[in-house]
Parts: structure tokens; sequence; C-alpha cells
């Protein structure tokens, strides 16, 4: 039975670049991604600007919610 490894942070934190980098490196880990396009979708039918203090704490509860 391979390992689970959960690597969590904030957006743009270079979570995806450090497990592609482990992926080749543990094949004893199973390694899963999130598909954050339809909180993507969501966001932009929200309209948020994330430019915004307001618009990046909702963009923020919007990944948490999902």
């Amino acid at each position: 039975m391979k390992k689970v490894l959960s690597i969590q942070g904030g957006m743009a934190g270079g979570k995806t670049t450090l497990v592609k980098r482990l992926e080749t490196i543990m094949s004893d880990v199973f390694f899963s991604y999130e598909n954050p396009y339809p909180n993507l979708v969501k966001r932009k039918n929200m309209n948020l600007d994330i430019g915004t203090r307001e618009g990046f704490d909702e963009n923020q509860r919007v990944f948490i919610v999902s």
C-alpha cells in the first residue's frame, strides 16, 4: 500500500512545483492533484477582484468551502 502525503498552503505558494519534484524521487507515495478550475469559474462568475483585500479574502473562501 502506498503512503499518502498532503501538501497544503496558500495559492501560488509552490505546492504543485514541490509535489512534481517529490513525485520523481518518492515512488512509494501516491500523489493526487486538486482540480481548481471549477473554483476559478465560480470566482469569475462572482466578478471578484483578487487585487483587493476583500476580493482576495472572498476568493480564499471559495477555495476553502469547496
